[in-house]
């Protein structure tokens, strides 16, 4: 049985309600996706950051796979495995780390 949380929540106004996991999953797509040629040097600098910060959290926190689960996503694979790793990433990481992060983040982005 899979009680695992959704990563991405559809809301009634077509926008969608993203947990960190999910958020974990569209940076690294930034990074390593198909279509990333539209990301500039600055982008990919803070993206790089970011998710490194975030793996420092989680391995801190006991994750031990964060090398296989940046493997997984700079190849791209997005399978129920990666999803879950992610989940556990951010786990580890814990909520006071991923909000210091995404506040970081934000800060930056609107500059």
């Amino acid at each position: 049985m899979n009680t695992q949380a959704p990563l991405f929540t559809p809301r009634p106004d077509g926008a969608y309600d993203i947990s960190a996991p999910g958020v974990l999953l569209i940076l690294a797509d930034h990074l390593y996706g198909e279509d990333n040629d539209h990301i500039s040097q600055a982008g990919f600098n803070l993206i790089s950051e970011a998710l490194a910060k975030l793996f420092k959290a989680a391995s801190a926190g006991g994750f031990v796979q964060g090398d296989i689960l940046m493997t997984l996503l700079v190849r791209g694979e997005v399978s129920q495995r990666v999803k879950t790793m992610a989940v556990q990433a951010c786990a580890a990481a814990g909520d006071k780390a991923i909000t210091e992060l995404f506040t970081t983040l934000r800060s930056k982005v609107r500059r």
